[in-house]
């Protein structure tokens, strides 16, 4: 007899349980959410996290607050969120690095042992950008350059380790050719020693870059991701369109995680959300002004994606026996 009672017990206990998952889903979020970024204030995915939030905050009636966390090229923030409890009220906005910390680490990355993926929000296409003083006018000319000089030369990138010297390796390994890495702490310090001419060569951002070149200071020579701005009227060669290179298609990508056991129903929502989010006005102004491209990948999608991403970037690392500054 008392077996048969508990089972009307057990059968109403799971059903409420049914009943609360319901409403938590349907009511996220319920009180703020912390979107923490992993570097300091000011920088691309801290300004392109607060557009977001804001928008995040008017669809949803809810705070989203941006808290920074950085430390250790983005890992102190991401382990932060990592050990967070797995509810959807912590997120992490962060950008390539989830990949390119475990390609220097040497490492095989499966994201989701670590973070859960929500969404890709944005890529930053990079750029190959030379001083006046550089007699090169297209990429080719540039890889020629390389091959004819007389003396050594040297390319500028944003920091060891980064997409920005990743890229420029394997644009080395490709073309066969020979040029020294000088590494900036940061994308702003490179872009002021490229204008001055100390290092000619640029590998950095199309943000940083293009004003650059639309001025007369700089002269891009290829973008990794096709973008819609022009310099003297004219398009701006895409890397991957030149014969050999037609795998290099790097850029800084951004992204939303969640920690790791996050509900696939309140990653659902979340991404609803986002989807509302990225098409306010403020969202797609600051996007334009950046020209940044979207990633529009379900969140399956873009875990497959980043692993896929940090794989290719393994090899180069390898390749290049590209170390860690100490």
């Amino acid at each position: 007899m008392k077996f048969r009672r508990g089972i009307p017990t057990l059968a109403a206990a799971l059903a409420l349980a049914s009943f609360a998952q319901c409403v938590e889903a349907q009511t996220y979020p319920d009180k703020p959410v912390t979107v923490i970024v992993p570097f300091a204030a000011g920088g691309g995915i801290d300004v392109l996290a607060r557009v977001i939030a804001s928008s995040l905050q008017e669809v949803s009636g809810q705070s989203f607050v941006v808290e920074n966390v950085p430390g250790a090229t983005g890992e102190i923030g991401a382990k932060k969120v990592s050990g967070a409890k797995p509810d959807g009220y912590v997120l992490l906005a962060t950008n390539d690095s989830v990949a390119t910390n475990a390609a220097m680490k040497r490492e095989a990355l499966t994201v989701e042992a670590k973070l859960k993926p929500v969404s890709g929000l944005y890529t930053t296409p990079l750029a190959i950008a030379v001083h006046p003083s550089v007699p090169a006018r297209t990429f080719e000319e540039l890889i020629q350059y390389l091959r004819d000089a007389k003396s050594d030369q040297f390319y500028s990138s944003c920091g060891v380790g980064t997409v920005q010297n990743i890229t420029a390796e394997l644009v080395k390994q490709i073309a066969k050719v020979k040029i020294g890495h000088i590494s900036y702490k940061g994308c702003g310090p490179a872009m002021t020693d490229g204008l001055g001419g100390h290092v000619p060569i640029l590998f950095n951002t199309v943000p940083n870059v293009l004003p650059q070149a639309q001025s007369g200071g700089l002269r891009i020579l290829a973008v990794t991701v096709p973008i819609e701005a022009t310099v003297d009227g004219k398009p701006i060669p895409v890397l991957s369109q030149i014969p050999g290179f037609e795998n290099v298609k790097t850029g800084v990508w951004t992204g939303l995680f969640a920690p790791p056991g996050t509900p696939d129903r309140i990653v659902d929502q979340i991404n609803e959300l986002l989807a509302k989010a990225k098409g306010s006005a403020a969202v797609i102004k600051h996007i334009q002004k950046v020209q940044m491209t979207d990633m529009p990948y379900s969140k399956a999608e873009f875990g497959v994606f980043v692993d896929a991403e940090a794989s290719k970037l393994l090899q180069v690392v390898v390749a290049a026996d590209i170390k860690p500054e100490q």
